[in-house]
Parts: structure tokens; sequence; C-alpha cells
């Protein structure tokens, strides 16, 4: 049943991104909003209630980040620094999770975000999350990452899908936590993990496509959620059974 309600509830969303686009709304950024605010009211009705969610700037007193999509904040302990109905201005040790969300992205734009997520990291911020709607496949995205160390380095694309190129992803530990795509038929979720490789292991993405205990495939939302979840003591992968199977890898990091 866990299973069905996320997978409907993913859907639920992609179709109203895609109910809005039928009215040829030029505006991106008006798409753009449209998009964040679906999450965002999304995550309010499956998070806990002591999880408080807005957009806003995230502060350590020194330095401010970009605006941010999606912050999930204790609101609990932590009083934001600046509130309104739409936004908040909060300081970095309230925030729970930071999640970046596009309907779609290409390669500049995927190198900004990477960027953002730096500057998060450098403020102590571990939990961030990349959310695409209609994201690239897997191996576009694996060209993403290596596209301007391609250049400086001159790896071929063989020697970057093969983990043969002599590279590392240096700021490895500043990128997502994990990518989610929610277009049907070609969802996925890269989590950071493991990645092996013919020729040695890595660190990098994996992304698994779960079966539930009735051999379901589990939605990448649900488990977006389990992600997310943990973070406030909740299990919700008591129902995901022993089938899986690897779908792709994106390696990175030379253990």
């Amino acid at each position: 049943m866990k299973t069905e309600f996320y997978r409907l509830r993913a859907e639920e969303l992609y179709n109203k991104l895609l109910q809005i686009s039928q009215f040829n709304i030029k505006h991106n950024l008006t798409i753009g909003m449209f998009a964040e605010d679906l999450l965002r009211d999304s995550l309010k009705m499956l998070l806990p209630q002591k999880a408080s969610i807005s957009q806003g700037f995230i502060t350590n007193g020194e330095s401010c980040s970009s605006q941010c999509d999606i912050i999930i904040y204790d609101s609990l302990n932590f009083a934001p620094l600046f509130k309104t109905e739409s936004l908040v201005v909060l300081p970095v040790n309230s925030v729970i999770a930071v999640i970046e969300v596009k309907t779609t992205i290409g390669e500049k734009q995927f190198h900004k975000t990477l960027k953002d997520f730096s500057l998060l990291h450098s403020m102590g911020i571990k939990a961030k999350y990349l959310f695409i709607y209609n994201s690239p496949s897997v191996k576009t995205l694996k060209n993403y990452f290596f596209s301007e160390m391609n250049k400086e380095q001159n790896c071929s694309q063989k020697e970057i899908s093969t983990g043969l190129g002599k590279y590392d992803y240096d700021n490895y530990e500043e990128l997502p936590e994990a990518i989610v795509n929610l277009k049907p038929q070609h969802e996925f979720l890269l989590k950071k993990d493991y990645v092996i490789t013919d020729h040695r292991d890595m660190m990098g993405y994996t992304s698994l496509i779960l079966n539930d205990n009735t051999n379901k495939p589990v939605s990448c939302l649900e488990e977006f959620m389990a992600i997310l979840l943990t973070m406030f003591g909740i299990i919700l992968g008591s129902e995901y059974g022993n089938s899986y199977d690897k779908y792709e890898g994106i390696p990175l990091f030379d253990m």
C-alpha cells in the first residue's frame, strides 16, 4: 500500500507540472516557482510537523547562501532571523536539509547548482539534495559532472564512462547527497555510494531499482522520503523487499 501511495503522489506532482505547461506559459521563473511550491506543499504533508519548510537564505554570521528553493529547518529550537509568509533567513545551525528544485537542468545550470552546494557545504550543511521533475538521463548527468574536467585534463568520454581517466572529483563531499528524477517511466534516484567498475572501486553515485515485499517497483519519491525521514528517526523502508537491480553508476572519486 505504501508503494502505491508514493507512486500516485509522484504522478500527481509530475502531472500538475504538466497541467500548467499546457497553458503555453513562456515565463520560466513562474514555472520554476510553481514546481517548488508543489514539492514544498507535498513535503509539508509527508514530513513530521516539527519540520518547518520554506524558501529563503541561510547565514553563518559571516556569509550568506544564495536563495534556497526549499529549506527544511528546526523551528522548535531555533527562531528565524527574519521571516515573512513566503521567505525566511535562517541561522545555519537550524537547518536540517536543503533541496534545490528544477523542472529540468542543462549543463550550465547544473554547474551553477553545484557551486551553490559548494557554498552550503563550506557553511557546514551536509544534507543537500537536487530534485528534478524532468531530468536528463544518468549518462548525460555523468557527462555534466566531468565536462569541465574533461576540457582541462583532456579525458575521453570512454575514460569518463569506464572510470579509467586519471581524475578524482576532489570536491565530492560538497556534492548533493542524492539527485532525484521524478519523470514517470524514467525516474531514478542517484545516491552517494560505492561504485564498482570493471577496473577499480570508486565512490560516486549509484541508482538502484528497488522493489517492495510484493515485488512492485518502489517510487523514487518513496526512496527520497525514506532518506529525509531518517533525519527525524523515522524508518520508512520496512516494506522494502530483497529484490533490486543495479541500474546505473557514476564513478567520481578513486578510493
